[in-house]
């Protein structure tokens, strides 16, 4: 079972967003036409706010991200490549 399919019957909008995240990333690793990658960077970009704005925001928050925390496409970068290097060994 492909990671959409397990994230829509699990029913977690989180880790929906994350598989159709990580499908347009492949996918725009995989094209060359210019015509698709300004479509799927649109999408990425739509997704990755998507995300944020499913993120709970503290009490009096500004919209302003502490220096530590990481971004949400860092971690999905992070986590392929972990993957990918694991895949080499």
């Amino acid at each position: 079972m492909g990671r959409m399919t397990a994230a829509v019957k699990a029913g977690d909008r989180r880790k929906m967003l994350e598989a159709l995240l990580m499908k347009v990333a492949e996918t725009l690793d995989g094209t060359d036409s210019g015509r698709d990658v300004a479509a799927l960077s649109i999408k990425f970009v739509d997704i990755l706010d998507k995300m944020e704005e499913d993120e709970p925001k503290s009490a009096g928050s500004d919209k302003t991200k502490p220096m530590a925390k990481v971004t949400t496409f860092e971690a999905i970068a992070g986590r392929r490549t972990e993957r990918r290097a694991a895949a080499e060994d």
